[in-house]
């Protein structure tokens, strides 16, 4: 049987609800997106400043959810949609950054990169050089495009736009999602393209001049001269990175946008 105080302390804690209920609704949305949040080396940096980040912003746009009027109650099936929410969203991201790579993986297989693979240190896998390269590249690119300004200003004004519990993964939102998987696939292979279709071409050159040499010391010079070659290819296209970079962007703020229910 409750005392008094207890009767007391309840009620006192009652006002507090809803913005600690809010603050749940904040985390929920923002620690699902940055859950797949392509962070420049996530595994080697600790994990405590995005820990921090995550409340910061949590706590900070708690008032707003509060205030909105109808502040949510806590229950699990609001925080899951809340989350759902933050991981498609996070997606998207991880789809834009991954495009990069995808096609750097595709130049250092072609270029013989994978006989000499090392730990990559932001990801702690094997990987080569030039994924590793066009991976940091795309996010010099996407911080220096203001994405991420934009991505914040789409997060806060879906608190408003889609309330608590209330988001569902509409069809149009899943085409445009859907459509930035497979043009972050075509953007990588078109990146790849070049390169890779030149060092085809040394490869063939490679092949009739030590079948008409048996004596060439193909295997001393085939490896040096190919990863040269792909390094002054790979600078010679660095320049179209950029612009296919950005059309990938503007894709990914569609989605984005119909993901948050955000112009």
């Amino acid at each position: 049987m409750l005392d008094e105080t207890s009767l007391r302390l309840t009620g006192e804690l009652r006002p507090v609800w809803p913005l600690v209920s809010a603050f749940l609704v904040c985390l929920a949305r923002i620690g699902g997106m940055f859950v797949f949040f392509p962070w420049p080396g996530a595994r080697t940096a600790p994990p405590l400043p995005r820990v921090f980040l995550t409340v910061a912003l949590s706590v900070s746009l708690a008032p707003r959810v509060a205030g909105s009027g109808t502040p949510p109650a806590f229950l699990p099936g609001i925080l899951l949609a809340e989350a759902a929410l933050g991981f498609s969203a996070g997606l998207v991201l991880l789809f834009l950054m991954e495009a990069l790579s995808f096609g750097g993986h595709l130049i250092g297989t072609q270029a013989g990169f994978s006989y000499a693979s090392s730990i990559d240190p932001s990801t702690e896998a094997d990987s080569t050089v030039i994924p590793v390269l066009l991976q940091w590249l795309g996010n010099v690119l996407f911080f220096a495009a203001g994405f991420d300004r934009w991505l914040m200003r789409a997060m806060v004004q879906s608190l408003e736009a889609i309330p608590p519990g209330a988001w569902q993964l509409t069809p149009g939102a899943f085409e445009l999602v859907t459509r930035l998987l497979s043009s972050a696939l075509e953007t990588g292979v078109r990146l790849a393209l070049p390169v890779a279709g030149f060092l085809l071409l040394v490869d063939l050159t490679l092949a009739v001049v030590g079948r008409l040499n048996a004596q060439f010391p193909l295997l001393n010079i085939a490896f040096p001269l190919k990863t040269g070659l792909a390094a002054l290819a790979l600078g010679a296209t660095a320049g179209l990175v950029p612009a296919a970079y950005a059309k990938l962007m503007e894709l990914a703020g569609e989605a984005l946008g119909g993901v948050l229910r955000w112009p």
